[in-house]
């Protein structure tokens, strides 16, 4: 993620924490929901994160600010998204890969963008241990898939409801930052 369409954007990086709250506690609530919803919830998550990194990579694009990686990284979970909402019955292995295909591609997007963020160090920070538990999470289901099924969706539910409130912190954090930068640094 290019660090300044990031923090030109706070409320797009509230949005995405909302929507993952959001979907993070109908897991919770509702775990005896069937399998093809929570496909379907996940699928429509991935799907809609993935058209927000393409569009972001694209106004970097416009701005020669770095791309590639964000548009990497929102291909990658717009593809998610279209096979689990048009194949929903390939099977909860299926879904596993691609959990941890996400999780650790995205912590390691979220990892890159705390090292190149130039703003606070609580804000990089953030980021950090939101990419250091992605890829975690990840990890420990590659080599731990005999968890079981609803294990995987309640750890899925606690991570959605973290990542989303990090966001939120995030957001009002690169707010903060934002509001605070003189305006040469603006048009930087």
């Amino acid at each position: 993620m290019e660090p300044a369409f990031v923090i030109r954007n706070w409320k797009m990086t509230l949005l995405r924490g909302l929507i993952a709250l959001l979907f993070g506690i109908v897991i919770l609530v509702w775990p005896a929901a069937t399998t093809r919803v929570l496909l379907i919830a996940f699928g429509l998550l991935a799907l809609v994160d993935g058209i927000f990194h393409i569009v972001q990579s694209i106004v970097e694009a416009t701005r020669k600010e770095k791309w590639v990686l964000t548009l990497l990284v929102g291909l990658l979970e717009t593809v998610v998204g279209i096979i689990v909402l048009a194949r929903p019955g390939v099977g909860l292995g299926a879904l596993l890969v691609l959990v941890i295909i996400y999780l650790v591609a995205y912590g390691f997007v979220e990892l890159f963008a705390a090292f190149e963020l130039q703003a606070s160090t609580g804000l990089r920070v953030l980021f950090a241990v939101s990419g250091v538990l992605s890829v975690a999470i990840g990890f420990i289901f590659m080599f731990r898939p005999g968890l079981g099924i609803w294990t995987v969706i309640l750890f899925i539910g606690i991570y959605s409801i973290f990542i989303g409130i990090m966001r939120i912190v995030i957001a009002f954090m690169i707010r903060s930052w934002w509001k605070g930068q003189p305006p040469a640094e603006v048009a930087a």
